[in-house]
């Protein structure tokens, strides 16, 4: 297995189009984890109809060399609409999963995982993201919802406007913020500072600063965020828990474009732009009253969302690599490693993936492979209630060795069609393995 990551393109011909009817969603599938030599990060667009998937395919359809796939494994079915797709099972040797859970058929979406045999695949939609677009802005990922966010900040970024930023803890808020400011063109420098980590005591210090003698410990002037900030951007982070004796100052401030330290006697003209940021929608706190509603139309100029990592599933493995030192960033990955990273729904988001890295480097500095058992229990809770295939023996739900498919013919009697259905596997996929052995035909039949 491997966790390569470069990208290449192929279609599957569609059908004329008989109008000029309003194009439907476009719908890719990405390869993410799969046997070598099959083409990991091969994105296969879907067409309307039928798509075929399946081990050596003859004709259309998204072929992948993986000896635990069915020669015809699963068909994708795109309806004509473009708005549904069916995924079934053609009676595969082991089965199709979908988000962990064995299926024979159902509907699937955007960000679902689809398991076939060490073949992990990505439902994705919109167009695939060209190869080498991974880190743009500071922003690492392809997926479609980072691309719309690096658009939206290249479009905010020389506006000049104040920006609300809203998103969950770990999505990458403060790297937001920054990119707003490289894109500004302000000389100043960039300035953040936590909302939530200040007392409302100190808040208005940090905030303007003070002058010498204002108070018992002011034994000298200093300056305050927003002259630190002077011709550039100030970040307040956790805005929310700004207290709310200084929400009436910090108003005044951006309104005048002018702050008073404490103790001075004239106020210090300011050119600062103001970007915010919150964990949670403040409309609830503006509604009790904890939250200034004129302050909230003064730093929401525009807001952006940053996207939960559950939603760029595209960009788990590209960020987990990201942050895996040097020495194993490249180190091979199991297909049960790759599907529990993606069906896990990351709820601290990438601070959460980034210590993950870090932890796998420390515990496991030289694995040959990275394994799912590498992973935290609630990583694995998923695949750990798989549904296997009913009554199957455990040492025949992967593909035998040489001597356990002899001894399996033996206690057949040489009966290929009894040993076929023992193993849950068709007569073919048992002849196959035959060949492969080197095992001629009536191996196991009693002599006379």
């Amino acid at each position: 297995m491997t966790g390569n990551t470069t990208l290449k393109m192929v279609r599957v011909r569609a059908p004329a189009q008989a109008s000029a009817a309003p194009a439907p969603d476009r719908y890719f599938v990405r390869t993410l984890a799969c046997p070598q030599p099959a083409p990991c990060g091969l994105d296969f667009e879907l067409a309307s109809g039928a798509t075929r998937v399946g081990r050596e395919l003859r004709g259309p359809g998204l072929s992948l060399p993986d000896p635990r796939i069915s020669r015809m494994h699963a068909t994708f079915t795109l309806s004509l609409s473009g708005d549904d797709i069916a995924l079934g099972d053609c009676n595969s040797s082991n089965g199709l999963f979908l988000n962990g859970r064995r299926i024979e058929r159902g509907h699937v979406q955007a960000g679902d995982v689809i398991r076939m045999g060490d073949t992990v695949l990505l439902l994705c939609r919109g167009r695939p993201e060209p190869a080498g677009c991974v880190d743009d802005l500071g922003l690492w990922g392809q997926s479609p919802s980072i691309r719309e966010l690096r658009t939206i900040i290249r479009r905010l970024g020389p506006s000049g406007l104040p920006v609300a930023i809203v998103g969950a803890t770990g999505t990458g808020k403060e790297l937001v913020a920054r990119a707003l400011h490289s894109e500004s063109g302000r000389t100043g420098s960039f300035l953040a500072l936590n909302c939530a980590a200040l007392p409302g005591t100190l808040v208005e210090n940090a905030l303007f600063g003070h002058r010498k003698g204002a108070y018992t410990d002011a034994t000298s002037d200093q300056d305050g965020a927003f002259v630190h900030a002077q011709g550039g951007t100030l970040f307040l982070d956790e805005i929310g828990d700004l207290a709310p004796e200084a929400q009436p100052k910090l108003l005044r401030a951006i309104e005048n474009g002018e702050v008073t330290p404490i103790g001075a006697d004239a106020p210090v003209a300011i050119d600062v732009r103001i970007i915010v940021a919150t964990h949670v929608p403040l409309e609830p706190a503006m509604a009790e009253g904890g939250f200034r509603e004129d302050l909230y139309a003064r730093l929401a100029g525009a807001i952006v969302k940053t996207p939960p990592l559950s939603e760029r599933k595209e960009d788990i493995l590209l960020l987990l690599r990201r942050f895996l030192p040097d020495s194993v960033r490249e180190r091979p990955v199991t297909a049960e490693f790759v599907e529990s990273l993606l069906i896990y729904p990351w709820p601290r988001n990438v601070r959460e993936l980034e210590m993950l890295a870090e932890r796998l480097a420390v515990l496991h500095p030289d694995a040959p492979i990275w394994e799912h058992s590498m992973l935290g229990d609630d990583m694995n809770a998923t695949l750990r209630q798989r549904q296997l295939p009913p009554e199957a023996p455990p040492s025949r739900r992967q593909v035998p060795s040489r001597d356990e498919l002899l001894a399996l013919l033996v206690e057949c009697d040489g009966n290929v069609s009894r040993a076929a259905q023992l193993a849950q596997r068709n007569r073919k996929q048992v002849y196959r393995w035959m060949e492969h052995y080197g095992i001629g035909r009536g191996t196991g039949r009693p002599r006379d």
